[in-house]
């Protein structure tokens, strides 16, 4: 049997890939959420922030403006609108948070390995 070959990517097959996204379903607030994948530019600003001691205590509010995104892949929130948002339930906020989380690769280790760095 011979083994298949991937096929090697161009530049215009790597930019045109899209990030992956999920819809996370919040019945208290009467629909779904979409999330997604951060960019290799989020996730350099991840870096930063978790390994500010001023900033980090902001990292879960970080992770949501950069996930929660339109139908179109716009940001719902920016730095500023998401401590509004950050007003909202706690429970669902989380969840949230959890779930983008996990669509970004970021276990409870991730903040701590990033601030040793």
């Amino acid at each position: 049997m011979s083994k298949k070959k991937n096929k090697i990517l161009s530049a215009d097959d790597i930019l045109s890939s899209s990030l992956k996204t999920v819809d996370v379903n919040v019945p208290e607030w009467g629909g779904s959420v979409r999330l997604t994948e951060f960019s290799f530019e989020h996730r350099q600003k991840f870096s930063e922030i978790a390994s500010d001691p001023k900033t980090k205590k902001d990292i879960a509010l970080y992770v949501l403006a950069q996930s929660i995104i339109d139908e179109d892949g716009n940001a719902l929130f920016d730095e500023k609108s998401i401590k509004d948002l950050s007003k909202k339930n706690g429970k669902i906020l989380e969840r949230l948070f959890v779930e983008a989380s996990k669509l970004n690769g970021l276990d409870d280790g991730s903040v701590e390995r990033e601030a040793k760095n």
